[in-house]
């Protein structure tokens, strides 16, 4: 981006790591410079490049501290935290306030040391969280009116089901008649069996766990709601239940919601945001479908997809990649090719495949572990279950990536 080139709104988003409506605020609030082409937007790489100098000139190296000005998002800037030996570092994120941003990736990539750290648990070594002009990081715990739901429940085992629904009341010594009022709310707007209500907590199934989890923090008023995988510990019909019923209650609730998961269908069903975490720090952040279609790497292909992805590396040739023929909007090199299992189309005049072994997904479609003629590359691919041992097909989303 050195040579003064004319950028689209996907091209800024990429390089600043944010989602494009975070580029289409910087330009409405006139602090990244923008022209039109027609309906398209576009961005000098020099006026780029100005921006990016003029909030390093800012922000960093001892230069004045970065303070949120826009109240309608909530944002981490430069965030620096460890625990131990691991660190997490140089965490940006910006969305807008009352939407919902999954935390994803594998396990050990810092999403609930970042949770911990937003919510007060864990002191960043640097940076600062913002809801809204809001900062909160400067903030005690108890002061940051924040909802936090762990992995393991973190419930009182001493004291039944309701008792630790009612807990943040009951420290805070709230009249009695108001305690009761809430928890009838808690119980018909979750609408808890009758059975559990004098049970004490380990006589309580994993669900319900869950849902006295949710409900203590549903119970106190919040304007930041956090959940650390929360559906780690249940099966998966229950699993079901509760995404749909989280689902429901953050839309009622309007709050700021950060949710962790390392699993895709979950963050597919549940995010208006993602933030991927990886090798100590932010891989990538955008919507939803941002990242779902367009990953910046195989990495985060892979954490986005309910099936094996397929990585074969490719030239590109004339618009074209050799092997496999497929077009490809990029210039000639080396690259690699990406592609979901279940992101293709049966095709007579596609990629030929030789079907090695199977399995049923369900009645209509199988995962078929093919070779492709082409190549002798191994992919997987899932296909309609009548699908004979040689086909071809086309896949329907390929990305291509550097190499």
């Amino acid at each position: 981006m050195l040579n003064d080139q004319s950028l689209t709104i996907k091209d800024v988003a990429k390089f600043l790591n944010i989602s494009t409506q975070m580029v289409h605020i910087l330009i409405k609030k006139s602090q990244l410079k923008a022209f039109k082409i027609g309906s398209a937007i576009r961005i000098l790489s020099s006026d780029l490049k100005e921006f990016v100098q003029s909030r390093k000139a800012e922000f960093q190296n001892g230069g004045t501290e970065y303070w949120n000005k826009d109240d309608s998002l909530f944002v981490i800037h430069n965030l620096t935290c460890h625990k131990g030996g691991f660190y997490l570092r140089d965490i940006n994120i910006g969305f807008p306030k009352n939407k919902l941003l999954v935390l994803l990736g594998p396990s050990g990539s810092g999403k609930s040391m970042l949770l911990q750290s937003i919510a007060g648990i864990l002191k960043p070594d640097s940076g600062s969280v913002f809801l809204g002009t809001h900062r909160m990081d400067q903030l005690a715990v108890q002061d940051r009116q924040v909802g936090f739901v762990f992995e393991n429940y973190a419930l009182f085992e001493n004291l039944k089901a309701l008792e630790n629904i009612a807990f943040p009341l009951t420290v805070q010594h709230e009249k009695k008649n108001i305690i009761n009022e809430k928890l009838a709310e808690i119980i018909r707007e979750f609408e808890i069996d009758p059975k559990y209500i004098p049970k004490q907590i380990d006589e309580l199934p994993e669900g319900m766990k869950q849902l006295v989890a949710i409900g203590r923090e549903r119970i106190r008023e919040i304007d930041l709601f956090l959940m650390d995988e929360p559906m780690s510990k249940l099966d998966k019909h229950i699993t079901q239940l509760m995404t749909v019923f989280i689902k429901q209650l953050i839309n009622k609730m309007n709050k700021t919601t950060i949710i962790s998961l390392n699993d895709p269908e979950l963050t597919m069903a549940l995010a208006d945001y993602v933030a991927v975490l990886g090798g100590n720090t932010l891989v990538q952040f955008g919507t939803i479908r941002e990242v779902y279609e367009r990953p910046c790497s195989p990495f985060v292909m892979e954490l986005l997809s309910r099936f094996k992805t397929n990585i074969i590396p490719v030239e590109v040739r004339g618009g074209k990649t050799v092997p496999l023929g497929l077009a490809a909007d990029k210039a000639d090199g080396s690259y690699r090719i990406g592609f979901r299992a279940e992101e293709i189309k049966i095709a007579d005049s596609g990629i030929p495949a030789r079907v090695l072994k199977s399995s049923f997904y369900d009645s209509r479609q199988k995962i078929a572990q093919c070779a492709l003629e082409q190549t002798g590359a191994e992919v997987e691919l899932l296909v309609p279950v009548d699908t004979g041992e040689e086909f071809a097909f086309v896949p329907v989303k390929p990305v291509l990536f550097e190499s």
